[in-house]
């Protein structure tokens, strides 16, 4: 990516008699798009600074309930066609892990109608918790589905896209240090 940007300033320099500040600021420009398209990872954050929204359906839970956990929170809406293309892999995840220290916090965005979340809950046989109102101030998302993996400790291992291969490896690594 890197190269891509010092490449786009050796042409400019050569060809186009361009200022100095222009080209540092077209290649501070792609450099800053480079670095936005890589995958948030490791991103600082804290559960304890989250709020729990209004249950729509599922455990109620309480950031207590959560210590020494691996939470996700994930955003997504009844609108979103993606958000509903990514439930069956979170309802296998729930199923598989949730015994092992995996919490499932599904907040939908949209302000959707309680009924039209719960025929998707039913549909899909959600297990999980489904909250509207959640208040999560380590996402950085630039849409929703946004999932956020919060390790046994409360901090952010992972967030971005719940279909990315680096969602699963992060559960399964923060799993790792649940005490049993």
């Amino acid at each position: 990516m890197i190269w891509l940007a010092v490449r786009f300033m050796r042409a400019a320099r050569c060809g186009l008699h361009i200022s100095l500040s222009v080209m540092k600021l077209r290649f501070l420009s792609i450099l800053a798009l480079c670095f936005s398209l890589l995958p948030l990872a490791a991103a600082e954050g804290d559960l304890a600074k989250c709020t729990i929204g209004t249950l729509i359906s599922g455990e109620e839970v309480s950031l207590d309930d959560l210590d020494g956990k691996v939470v996700v929170i994930e955003h997504w809406g009844v609108r979103c066609p993606p958000c509903i293309a990514a439930i069956p892999h979170l309802v296998k995840l729930d199923r598989r892990y949730s015994t092992k220290g995996l919490v499932i916090i599904a907040d939908e965005s949209q302000n959707s109608a309680k009924e039209d979340i719960l025929k998707l809950v039913k549909s899909n046989r959600i297990k999980y918790t489904i909250t509207q109102g959640t208040r999560n101030p380590s996402a950085k998302m630039g849409g929703i589905p946004h999932a956020v993996v919060f390790g046994v400790d409360g901090n952010v291992v992972f967030q971005g896209h719940p279909s990315h291969d680096d969602f699963d490896k992060a559960i399964k690594k923060a799993l790792r240090e649940v005490k049993k």
